[in-house]
């Protein structure tokens, strides 16, 4: 079989926390090179909008992330589309200077979070979005709470400091929270887009299908290759990953590769109700989305389908 002619991708990735062990895996696994993809960037951008300027800008051609924003900018006439989901729920855990029983407990404590919307009426982050929908779901919201707002750094270290009681966190934070002598509580796996997310414009799509094919597939196979191979995933993370997630022993390792095992799509599909509460956040921020918004307008999954339906998917679990 002869080699497929090289597809060049610009690759701007929205978070080391979630998406850092994939990108390793198709990287170091050899997925890009034997499907035919040039990497030619791949840099972090924390912030949506200006991953998604750089996009428009022609910067970069795809986004792994970028799940909440863009439906706003459909709203607003801007051609963005999601092509591939990797992860539809969000685990995430309370952490407090004295043990809590769960959300409820939140109205007599000082909470230590930022805001949900910046200075020019954005959203500040997907997470504190995700961190709004738990209280929502409690009967309550960060109005009705005793915040103490963070503006940069580290929101732990308000609760070191006894400046604030309780905060949100992600539940791989878990045992790094506790060796400094705080409480966590786990909260219940939540619906919500995660992780990876093939993001890019309808007109790049359209000039260019087989890049975006070929991405899919590159990211569906590294999901295989998490699930199935677990001596060679273990491998890539340890050598490449760990040390930048602050991964500090072998316990950690396996917890977190449980964890990211666990959470995969092997399909890529979004669920209704991931996809759902992701267009919530975007409603709680944008509350225009309510007549201009539709929450499936953003989705195009006609790739995945097409794979699907060529047996892919199934192919890689033979």
């Amino acid at each position: 079989m002869s080699q497929p002619k090289t597809l060049e991708a610009k690759v701007i990735y929205r978070s080391n926390h979630s998406q850092l062990a994939m990108i390793s895996i198709m990287k170091y696994g050899g997925i890009w090179d034997r499907l035919g993809i040039e990497v030619s960037r791949m840099d972090l951008e924390h912030r949506a909008l200006p991953a998604e300027d750089q996009l428009l800008d022609g910067k970069c051609n795809m986004i792994f992330g970028c799940h909440i924003t863009p439906h706003w900018r459909v709203a607003n006439g801007i051609p963005m589309i999601c092509m591939a989901q990797t992860v539809n729920t969000s685990q995430d855990m309370l952490v407090s200077t004295k043990p809590l029983a769960g959300l409820n407990d939140l109205k007599d404590r000082v909470l230590a979070e930022q805001d949900l919307r910046d200075e020019e009426g954005h959203l500040t982050s997907h997470v504190r979005g995700t961190y709004e929908l738990y209280l929502r779901d409690a009967g309550l919201s960060s109005d009705q709470l005793d915040v103490k707002r963070v503006e940069s750094g580290d929101k732990k270290q308000l609760l070191l400091d006894g400046k604030a009681d309780v905060t949100f966190a992600s539940g791989s934070q878990e045992r790094a929270c506790e060796r400094l002598g705080l409480h966590t509580r786990l909260l219940p796996r939540y619906p919500m887009v995660n992780s990876i997310t093939l993001t890019s414009l309808v007109p790049l799509v359209q000039d260019n299908p087989e890049l975006y094919i070929r991405m899919i597939k590159a990211i569906a196979t590294g999901v295989a290759m998490v699930k199935r191979d677990k001596e060679k995933t273990m491998e890539i993370l340890a050598g490449n990953v760990a040390d930048r997630l602050g991964i500090r022993d072998d316990i950690e390792l396996e917890s977190f590769y449980q964890k990211l095992s666990n959470s995969l799509e092997p399909r890529l599909c979004p669920k209704i109700d991931s996809l759902y509460n992701a267009y919530r956040i975007a409603q709680l921020v944008y509350p225009e989305l309510e007549e201009t918004g539709n929450p499936v307008k953003l989705w195009d999954l006609h790739y995945v389908r097409v794979l699907e339906a060529q047996g892919f998917f199934d192919d890689l679990y033979r």
